[in-house]
């Protein structure tokens, strides 16, 4: 069983676990929240303050696209950034 507290974690981590948990590496938002909720019981499924986190972070880094019908997917390229440890935020223009 998977402990109820907050992870110590950070959101894109999360979703690298969620989606890197796949056989194809992709993932749609929904099976991305089923996945944390499974996975961190901290995150309730009727809670919406995280839910908004995610979709926040989905589309502000880079590491992360969005592919055809809504599919997730981690960039090849911000991967391989992010296996060195290095984050970038999408430019805001």
């Amino acid at each position: 069983p998977h402990s109820r507290e907050r992870p110590d974690i950070t959101y894109v981590a999360i979703i690298k676990q969620a989606i890197l948990s796949s056989p194809d590496r992709r993932l749609s938002l929904s099976e991305i929240y089923e996945w944390i909720t499974t996975v961190y019981p901290f995150f309730s499924p009727a809670t919406k303050s995280w839910k908004n986190s995610i979709r926040h972070t989905l589309s502000s880094y880079q590491c992360f696209r969005n592919e055809a019908h809504g599919i997730w997917a981690i960039d090849d390229v911000e991967l391989e950034s992010y296996g060195n440890g290095s984050l970038q935020k999408r430019d805001s223009s």
